[in-house]
């Protein structure tokens, strides 16, 4: 991932993209990276061959349905506790401190500028029925 970054970081786009597909193949639901190749390919003009602008706008989508992110209640739900970053900047809350609450058996990254706040709740440890 570190090449992936640094490429990433110097603007190079050409090089980025074909490591963001490959670290994409592994973990296809990577919000960082799948943001990071799409705006390389959609600024670049690349070739996008494996359709990740489409999955990356899908995604979105159904991530932003979950909830407004006002409340515990209707926080926005995540699985990967760095997709709020990625949430945050697409819905405009930029800046801002964030903190950590539990509330009953749920985990929340709260997101706090000035009297607005943000709620993700980290739903990598939600047990499914048996």
């Amino acid at each position: 991932m570190k090449p992936f970054f640094r490429y990433i970081t110097k603007g190079n786009c050409k090089q980025a993209v074909p490591i963001g597909i490959n670290i994409l193949k592994s973990s296809p639901l990577d919000l960082t990276v799948l943001l990071h190749t799409c705006t390389c390919i959609r600024n670049n003009n690349l070739p996008d061959s494996q359709n990740l602008i489409p999955r990356f706008t899908k995604l979105l989508e159904v991530i932003i349905s979950t909830g407004n992110g006002r409340s515990t209640e209707t926080a926005i739900k995540i699985v990967n506790i760095q997709d709020d970053y990625v949430i945050k900047g697409v819905l405009g809350f930029l800046g801002g401190q964030e903190s950590l609450s539990v509330k009953g058996n749920k985990t929340f990254s709260v997101w706090t500028n000035g009297n607005d706040k943000l709620y993700f709740e980290d739903i990598l440890n939600v047990k499914f029925p048996e």
